[in-house]
């Protein structure tokens, strides 16, 4: 019985670190709790990390989230991308480990870089979009 005893601790402790990555990873999925930069802002109240691009000719807001995981494996911030009408577009949970997410919106060099928006201005550009 003693031989099992580690057997079993490392499994719970890898049974721990995958719902541990699972919870994490729900905690930033926006997919059924927000459609649009409002209920973005209503969602995330502690938000403050903003940026806009444009991609197309059109702009685009990127709110940059929590780290994806409490074990400290992220290697980027969460980010949700919305269009010029509001609605939300695009997310990532890892943008530091979601290569084509940055290719696409430049996630990684827009964030701290002049195209930064404050959160009031986030809730301005939100306040002239549709809610839906």
């Amino acid at each position: 019985m003693k031989r099992y005893r580690g057997l079993f601790i490392f499994a719970v402790f890898i049974g721990g670190c995958l719902a541990t990555e699972y919870v994490s990873y729900q905690r930033v999925n926006p997919t059924g709790r927000i459609s649009n930069l409002n209920e973005y802002l209503a969602w995330r109240p502690s938000a403050e990390r903003f940026a806009q691009v444009n991609i197309n000719g059109k702009p685009h807001v990127i709110a940059y989230g929590p780290l994806s995981s409490w074990l400290l494996l992220s290697s980027g911030p969460s980010a949700c991308v919305f269009d010029d009408t509001g609605r939300l577009v695009d997310w990532s949970s890892d943008i530091g480990d979601d290569p084509q997410f940055d290719a696409k919106w430049s996630a990684q060099r827009s964030s701290g870089t002049g195209h930064s928006l404050s959160r009031n201005e986030v809730r301005a550009i939100a306040a002239t979009r549709p809610a839906g």
